[in-house]
């Protein structure tokens, strides 16, 4: 059996008719496996489950009809980026460190821009002119063909020209009492053999280069247009604090650290200038003769042999010495499958961490402060009332109240590529991922990794609004008993369930255990409605309209939020900062009626 982790259901493997890689787990894991062992991941099918699926299932591709083989290749190298600046963050930040943290790209990243042995050894070789010098003077060698030519063109005989011309008379001009005045005789023809080893080297380096900095170059590109997106918040329209919050994100990746996002910026730019022109003259190098004339079937070994031309030959020397810088600093050795399956199970532990630290930093974005437990973290909102966030360790959290569900978030470590339908996430669930190579408009599927912008904030609001729909159904859920006399003289007059610590006094002495629990809960939800969503300021009395328990309107005094926000039950509205769907966090409404 297979659990779906999507939609937490249990699967038939023939009821399985395609593979998102990462999407199902075996459920008959051994116990001595950890969870990441029991994923099904790309390229490997467990023997035992492949037996049971249909023979035409196959892992999950992107679709051939939005998505070209150079798309394709480009989503790797954007993975690839994502990975090694996961790797970074989780190795700079403990599970503690959530003032410090930051999901963004960090500075850290520029070790992999700064030029390694095999860029240097690439841009030598452009500036001494080595390829060129090969390329417009070539070594070769030369070969004899024997081929049948008018007597005046012949230069040098055949061994076997006299045998020839006795036996083909049409060649002979004419026949004479001492012998034949031949027509044509066969003759050796010269040429110039351009198809040799060493050339065949030096095609297929220009190869291996062009192919290494191409996919450099879709790394590097990456990194400047996600610099570019940052650079263009101001003019996005998007909400201040919005801006104020990705900013504050980032800039706590370089607190500390001597680098900054403009010498970032610089040294990308300036190695993706490298990179282009390197490519350009790789290209020009391709167009002509010599590149040309080598066979593309003509290969060599990736070990060289030690010929006299490049050994002896200064060029030739120089494109051997910078073949083995290319062997030594490529990741030219194709992984087998198994190894690519354990690649893919490590990055599953490094997302879930990363995720998990970018989830608790969203519930301390929200006001919420978090203490760690066996199973997850319990969570307390300025001393009113808690939640509790559980972790399986299996790429799942749920937010739970009172055995409730808020919501569930799920982990996929892999890139979909599987449309999800909407009937398969519920409205409090959702799929987080590093990539979607979908055209899926499905809500509830967040895409979050260190050059993805807006995902912890558009996560941010999801959460925020799914606690807001369970407080305030909680809120406007009336006792379950008749208040007594006492405790119902306390809300004369009020617009809302807030009683004074006195007030409180008063009811517990007339209520017994579980009515007065249910009392300081909804004081303590009155008191979460009228701090400020966004900073989780107090809104002072003076800020507050309100004419009953079913209405009311607020605004923020801390001058750097400003935050209005109201609850309207009549029209089973609540709104903060006048709605919208592009704000994250800091802008949204919520529809009661289905809430």
């Amino acid at each position: 059996m297979l659990i779906d982790r999507v939609t937490s259901k249990t699967v038939k493997p023939n009821e399985v008719t395609s593979i998102q890689s990462g999407r199902y787990a075996l459920i008959d894991q051994k116990s001595k496996e950890s969870f990441e062992q029991s994923l099904i991941l790309e390229p490997v099918i467990p023997q035992n489950l492949e037996i049971m699926l249909h023979n035409e299932v196959a892992f999950a591709q992107p679709s051939e009809e939005l998505f070209t083989h150079d798309d394709i290749i480009k989503s790797e190298q954007q993975l690839r980026v994502i990975y090694d600046a996961i790797h970074q963050i989780n190795d700079k930040f403990d599970d503690i460190d959530l003032e410090k943290f930051s999901h963004f790209l960090p500075p850290e990243i520029s070790k992999n821009i700064t030029p390694n042995e095999l860029d240097k050894g690439i841009e030598e070789a452009f500036n001494n002119g080595v390829l060129f010098q090969i390329n417009s003077s070539p070594r070769m060698s030369m070969r004899y063909d024997t081929e049948l030519l008018p007597t005046s063109r012949v230069k040098r005989y055949a061994n076997n020209y006299q045998a020839h011309l006795v036996a083909h008379s049409e060649c002979w001009q004419q026949r004479t009492i001492v012998g034949i005045v031949p027509k044509k005789l066969m003759a050796k023809v010269s040429e110039d053999e351009v198809a040799i080893y060493e050339n065949i080297v030096y095609a297929r380096l220009i190869d291996n280069l062009f192919n290494y900095l191409t996919m450099y170059q879709l790394r590097l590109e990456e990194i400047v247009t996600f610099i570019d997106q940052f650079g263009t918040l101001d003019s996005s329209n998007k909400d201040h604090r919005y801006i104020t919050q990705l900013t504050q994100d980032w800039g706590r990746a370089y607190k500390g650290n001597d680098e900054t996002m403009e010498q970032l910026q610089g040294q990308t730019e300036s190695a993706l200038e490298s990179v282009k022109s390197s490519i350009r003259k790789l290209s020009q190098l391709r167009s002509d003769k010599l590149y040309q004339s080598i066979p593309r079937v003509a290969k060599v070994p990736m070990e060289l042999k030690q010929t006299n031309i490049l050994v002896h030959d200064k060029n030739y020397r120089r494109v051997a010495q910078l073949w083995r810088v290319w062997l030594k600093n490529s990741n030219i050795d194709k992984l087998t499958p198994q190894q690519v399956l354990e690649q893919k199970q490590y990055n599953f532990i490094q997302y879930q961490s990363y995720v998990g630290q970018t989830l608790n930093q969203v519930f301390v974005n929200l006001g919420w402060s978090l203490t760690k437990t066996a199973k997850g973290h319990k969570l307390r909102h300025d001393n009113t009332f808690g939640l509790t966030l559980e972790h399986s360790k299996k790429g799942e959290w749920r937010l739970v109240r009172k055995g409730n569900l808020i919501a569930r978030i799920v982990v996929l470590s892999e890139p979909l590529v599987e449309d999800i339908a909407e009937n398969e996430l519920s409205s409090e669930e959702f799929l987080i991922c590093p990539e979607n190579n979908t055209l899926s408009e499905n809500g509830s599927i967040i895409v979050i990794s260190p050059i993805n912008l807006h995902g912890k904030e558009i996560l941010a609001g999801k959460l925020q609004q799914q606690i807001f729909k369970v407080i305030i159904r909680e809120y406007l859920t009336d006792f379950k008993v008749k208040l007594p006399t006492a405790i119902e003289t306390l809300y004369h007059g009020k617009c809302d369930y807030r009683l004074s610590d006195e007030e409180l006094g008063t009811a517990k002495k007339h209520a017994n255990k579980e009515l007065f629990g249910a009392i300081v809960t909804k004081s303590n939800i009155s008191k979460y409605l009228k701090q400020c969503p966004v900073c989780s300021h107090q809104a002072h009395e003076s800020c507050i309209k309100q004419t009953s328990r079913d209405y009311f309107a607020a605004s923020c005094r801390n001058k750097a939020c400003k935050a209005t926000w109201s609850l309207d039950v009549k029209k089973s509205q609540f709104n903060l900062n006048n709605g919208g769907s592009s704000n994250g966090r800091f802008a949204f409404s919520i529809n009661l009626e289905y809430a």
